[in-house]
């Protein structure tokens, strides 16, 4: 039993200072009595629980980079690589297995540590913590929270649009060694909404809504207000409500607080993750190693080598600036090969520091014209397709006739899913919040696609001794 989720000790973390949160620095081990004892000591497991959502078995690879990418058929997985079976949905291998148990158990470690802040701060006295600590530290946690369960349920649960009461993860929002008992779709959803919207108000006085501050203060590197509010833009559209989800991401864009990337500086700026559009990037230090090991190419047959496939070569049109910056070919012993090369940095730590901080995209502006445009779309066509050349035109993209029809405008707003979250683990969603029958394989092949193909088994020692129900 010992792969059970709840049964885990906050007080195995490893702490960090959170003078800045980015120089992480090692404390000793604590027990829960003293951590919890200090406004320091919650925003140690704060950050503490930061750290663990950017390590390689969540955003730090497979939740962003490999795993989601793999199923989305964004690279070329030759014979005998150890991904084979799984770019082909194939999860009943012992590495598919470890890649998804590995997933389940950090996320709801994670959880747990989440709930077990959110427990204290509920017994907590509020005047003991300064400013607007409080809310914020609670505020964070509780959408931390909503957003792992949130993309527990688009990875383990079946398709929302064919079995909206499939019986899937459990959501957790306890701090406890009993089991959780597993809920619906629909169930889970109203959870993630309820802890989202309970978030959005405790965030209301977020610093990062103050024009003055305007990354001073590096909110954009944490779950702050307006990543709640566009957390519940797309939960919203996941579940069809497509009038609130445009209300929330109308919000994120009006704010005028994240600005598009300008072109000329990307390269001054050695900024390859557009960091002024990310509405929360993970602060990662771990970018580069793994970037190294995927996506820069070697001739000594490196088995975690990630090629980019054949599909993706003629996504892009005009002047794109993400395929101008995000790409590049190089000569290999099997011919001319394309790499992503949004996360390389370089080796040398002197050229280093002149590059943008090392972050993963989590939650970024362009998604919120994408759902702004699907939404307006449904209403009002026009509109939809006014939206979306916006993102296009900033994009240098070729814009969209203004006299699309439905299915033309369908297949830009997929093409823009595409084109737009390439190694960021949010294209595998699309696909299946759509339901397609059919995906263009990694090598341009038609890969028929149902829905036990988009839904990740439960690990084997939840269903064995957890004795969680299968369907």
């Amino acid at each position: 039993m010992k792969n059970l989720i709840y049964i885990i000790i906050l007080t195995s973390l490893v702490l960090f200072s959170c003078e800045d949160w980015m120089d992480i620095q090692p404390k000793s081990e604590v027990d829960q009595v003293d951590l919890f004892s200090s406004e320091e000591g919650y925003m140690d497991a704060l950050n503490g629980v930061y750290l663990m959502l950017g390590e390689g078995t969540l955003y730090g690879d497979r939740l962003t980079m490999s795993f989601l990418d793999i199923l989305a058929q964004n690279y070329f997985i030759p014979t005998g690589h150890s991904y084979m079976d799984v770019v082909f949905h194939n999860y009943e291998t012992e590495f598919g297995e470890n890649q998804i148990s590995g997933v389940w158990n950090k996320a709801y470690n994670v959880i747990a540590n989440c709930n077990n802040i959110i427990d204290h701060l509920n017994l907590d006295d509020q005047d003991r913590f300064s400013g607007n600590n409080y809310k914020l530290i609670k505020g964070e946690a509780l959408t931390i929270r909503a957003h792992l369960h949130f993309d527990l349920l688009r990875m383990f649960n079946a398709p929302y649009v064919s079995q909206p009461d499939f019986l899937g993860i459990p959501y957790v929002d306890e701090y406890k060694i009993e089991l959780t008992q597993q809920s619906t779709t629909q169930e889970a959803l109203a959870l993630v909404l309820q802890d989202l919207k309970a978030a959005y108000e405790l965030l209301q006085d977020d610093e990062v809504r103050n024009e003055d501050e305007a990354g001073e203060s590096y909110r954009e590197n944490r779950f702050n207000y307006y990543a709640s509010a566009a957390l519940l833009a797309r939960v919203y559209l996941y579940m069809g409500d497509h009038a609130n989800a445009a209300i929330y991401a109308q919000e994120v864009i009006d704010a005028q607080r994240f600005e598009w990337m300008k072109p000329a500086d990307v390269i001054g700026n050695n900024d390859y993750v557009f960091y002024p559009e990310l509405i929360m990037g993970l602060y990662s230090v771990n970018i580069g190693e793994t970037a190294r090991d995927m996506f820069k190419h070697t001739d000594n047959n490196n088995p975690n080598e990630l090629i980019c496939s054949d599909r993706s070569s003629d996504w892009y049109d005009g002047d794109d600036i993400r395929f101008k910056y995000w790409f590049e070919v190089e000569s290999t012993m099997g011919g001319d090969k394309r790499f992503m090369v949004k996360y390389n940095r370089p080796l040398d730590e002197e050229q280093e520091k002149s590059y943008q901080d090392p972050v993963l995209p989590l939650i970024k502006l362009p998604e919120m014209y994408l759902i702004l445009a699907e939404c307006k779309g449904k209403s009002s066509l026009p509109e939809g397709i006014s939206v979306l050349n916006e993102m296009r035109t900033e994009r240098r993209a070729i814009t969209l006739d203004e006299s699309a029809d439905e299915s033309a405008f369908a297949e830009a707003l997929a093409r823009e899913y595409e084109r737009e979250f390439y190694g960021e683990g949010q294209l595998f969603y699309f696909y299946k919040r759509m339901n397609y029958p059919t995906l263009t394989g990694m090598d341009g092949s038609n890969l028929p696609m149902d829905d036990v193909k988009y839904t990740l088994p439960l690990p084997a020692d939840e269903v064995q001794f957890g004795g969680r129900v299968t369907q």
